[in-house]
């Protein structure tokens, strides 16, 4: 049967919180702080007053409002036609997007907020447009921009107030502007006071409803009064708005027996009082222990907030599991090494402060470390194991192949998160063949691909495509690929980032790129990313140049082609970062996001410029070819060890490799959480690892004198002495 249902969601998939001790039968003691409900309970009322007449079991609700407006009386006159019951706060947000959201309407928040929000609109058929907090702020609320973008194309502005999930209370004028600059354009503004009760009643937005005829407030008895399993709820609205909720309502929205002992916790304000003075005090003290973490802008007496670890390979959610507590993860999101890569980077670590590092590590150190990879394997001739293993023997030293394996395995931990993005890119290309980037919502779409199933078939496009061209051996695989498309893609950037540098927000963006935030330079883990960063971007790892060095001929000038491949190397990661920095300054998205930066800054660039749809098609077949060329140079590495350990054939080995990566890669492939720590474990300390290995073994095993000896070889320009310390004490060194 195929049910008619919309053909949104036929490809629409809800996420839902998954208690992870419930999903794995997990026996042991827990302290659950993931849903954030009230950590004291519920009222001893509620206890004292469970004999109930059995006929609010048998017969329907009926709801009484009076006590709800004597609450709010010492700060507002309310009447019943202001008032509504629901299932709690959420079905009352489905009610009023249910008003407001249908396909192609617009819907106006913040960023981070209450993600389940987020999802309702996106199943009406509806996009959200959010506002970062901004990181550099700690994410503390400005009401600022939302006020300069509010017009005409948004039907519906939506806040959670206090924030879910950094438990920040935002300004009650704050709203009030909000919601009067809406009523200019006839936008509702639908504030979710979950929370609310943690917060003074009289920053509540309820205090506004007789002074604005366009706002919804939505509260809840889940979170303060600790009633979570009853699901009662309800909404005060402008009485301009009433007949419209009254038609998506229906007689019985709340269960009698919840609505009872809702109304008998409201007596107990002392509960609440008490509850907030031991959160305040406990909150306080979880911050004090923790603080090594960074906490985003918060208040004590909200009874959530959000915690980040200064390492960001640090999956913070596994840890707090691992000691008994459980939260809710944060991390929803994620050659190439340019394109991909180095702007992620550069947006999570300052971004021009990341820069001043990067440069040092990529013309000083990877300058001298390329001369002597490239000279390693071309003296030896031969790959990484057979290099380390021919220069221990010319020293009577054991080990060598051992020693030599490392930087193979390193490369190939790169080759295994690779080709997962090529996968993606894949996938990407189509979509532009197909001309899906002007109608799809393109941050849902990657969210809704990356880490889940789908992504294993195009893992195994990609590593389809790698062996076969890799079976053609070196100079027909990979030199061909490399030379293919490469210039087109540079000029493609160019004009990508002409058309960027006009979009409004963009020069926010320029800005972050380029005038630095020196205080990141004071962050161990900066210096730490840029020096992973600059030895993937130019392949250094004491593996892949080996391999390259070993077909190296005489003639070949190593110190300029160390620092030409220095320079471009740098050139193309700049222009890429110019594209896509100021991008998410532009279209709104968070810099700091991670691996999913590229996915989504240029499918929002080609959907708004002239001749989008021809321009993606040039643009994802050019980095088609830049990240199988990437793919297949790492392939080689293992390729080749294989070859030259087990004496196997070159399509055989090309077989074993492509087996092994795909398999290796599949747990990486549908967790983004397991994919992100995998590749800052193996760039950050694998990747350089490797290269210091490589060093070791040609500058001092082999001996500074000669390793300088090698690298001058058909070199123009002769390197001098100076090169020997720079080598052996200076790239070691560091």
């Amino acid at each position: 049967m195929k049910p008619r249902i919309r053909k949104y969601f036929s490809k629409f998939a809800r996420e839902t919180y998954v208690n992870d001790i419930e999903q794995n039968n997990d026996k042991r003691f827990y302290l659950d702080c993931s849903l954030g409900i009230n950590p004291y309970g519920c009222s001893n009322m509620i206890v004292q007053n469970m004999k109930f007449d059995s006929k609010l079991i048998t017969q329907y609700p009926k709801y009484s409002k009076e006590r709800i407006i004597k609450f709010w009386s010492d700060i507002v006159k309310l009447d019943e036609v202001n008032i509504f019951f629901d299932a709690g706060t959420y079905g009352a947000i489905e009610r009023i997007n249910k008003l407001f959201v249908c396909e192609k309407s617009k819907v106006m928040g913040y960023c981070p907020q209450f993600t389940d929000y987020i999802t309702d609109v996106r199943s009406c058929g509806g996009t959200y447009d959010f506002i970062l907090l901004k990181p550099d702020a700690n994410f503390r609320f400005d009401a600022t921009e939302m006020l300069s973008k509010i017009g005409e194309q948004y039907n519906l502005i939506y806040l959670d107030n206090p924030n879910n999930p950094t438990g920040q209370i935002i300004p009650l004028n704050s709203i009030y502007y909000i919601a009067k600059r809406a009523e200019q354009y006839n936008i509702a503004v639908l504030v979710d006071e979950s929370y609310g009760d943690y917060m003074d009643k009289t920053n509540s937005a309820i205090s506004l409803i007789n002074k604005l005829g366009n706002l919804f407030v939505a509260r809840s008895f889940s979170k303060g009064y600790g009633l979570g399993g009853l699901r009662v709820g309800y909404v005060v609205l402008s009485t301009e708005l009433s007949s419209y909720y009254s038609k998506v309502s229906h007689p019985f929205p709340a269960n009698a027996l919840g609505f009872y002992l809702a109304h008998i916790a409201m007596e107990d304000g002392d509960f609440l009082q008490e509850s907030k003075r031991l959160i305040q005090i406990t909150k306080n003290e979880i911050i004090k222990t923790c603080e090594r973490l960074k906490v985003l802008e918060t208040d004590l007496s909200v009874p959530i907030m959000t915690l980040g670890h200064p390492d960001k390979g640090v999956n913070l959610h596994e840890e707090f599991l691992n000691n008994n507590v459980i939260t809710c993860s944060g991390r929803h999101f994620i050659g190439l090494g340019n394109i991909w890569m180095f702007s992620w980077r550069v947006g999570q670590y300052g971004g021009a402060a990341f820069l001043v590092p990067y440069f040092f590590f990529v013309f000083v150190l990877c300058s001298i470390g390329l001369m002597g990879e490239f000279a390693f394997g071309r003296s030896q001739k031969k790959g990484s194991i057979g290099a380390f293993e021919k220069v221990f023997k010319g020293r009577n030293l054991p080990f060598g192949a051992f020693i030599g394996a490392i930087p193979v395995l390193a490369q190939a931990g790169v080759l295994i998160f690779y080709a997962i993005v090529v996968g993606w890119i894949y996938k990407y290309f189509v979509l532009s063949l197909m001309g899906s980037f002007t109608t799809m919502d393109i941050g849902e779409t990657f969210g809704k691909f990356a880490g889940q199933p789908e992504s294993l078939i195009w893992h195994f496009i990609a590593m389809v495509s790698a062996l076969i061209i890799v079976r053609l051996g070196v100079e027909k695989g990979i030199e061909s690929a490399n030379k293919i498309m490469m210039p087109g893609l540079f000029v493609l950037f160019i004009i990508l980032a002409v058309r960027v540098l006009t979009l409004p927000g963009a020069n926010e963006g320029i800005k972050y790129l380029f005038v630095p935030k020196w205080s990141f330079l004071l962050d161990p883990m900066t210096w730490i990313m840029a020096l992973g960063q600059a030895f993937f971007s130019v392949c250094l790892g004491g593996a892949s140049m080996v391999v390259y060095g070993s077909y190296i001929d005489d003639n070949v000038d190593i110190p300029s082609s160390a620092f030409n491949t220095a320079f471009f190397d740098t050139c193309a990661a700049l222009l890429a970062a110019i594209v896509i920095i100021p991008a998410c300054f532009a279209f709104k998205l968070d810099p700091t996001a991670g691996p999913p930066l590229l996915f989504i800054t240029i499918p929002n660039i080609l959907k708004v410029m002239p001749g989008g749809h021809l321009f993606g098609v040039l643009f994802f077949t050019s980095i088609v070819f830049a990240a199988v060329s990437s793919v297949i140079n790492l392939m080689e590495v293992v390729v080749e060890a294989i070859m030259d350990r087990f004496k196997f054939d070159r399509n055989k080995s090309v077989l074993i490799t492509a087996i092994l990566a795909f398999l290796a890669g599949v747990p990486l492939a549908i967790n983004m959480d397991r994919f992100g720590s995998f590749i800052d474990l193996v760039t950050v300390y694998f990747v350089p690892i490797g290269a210091v290995l490589a060093a070791i073994t040609f500058f001092w095993i082999y001996g500074a004198e000669n390793a300088r000896e090698q690298v001058n070889v058909g070199a123009a320009k002769p390197l001098g002495k100076w090169f020997e310390p720079m080598g052996k004490y200076v790239f070691t060194g560091i």
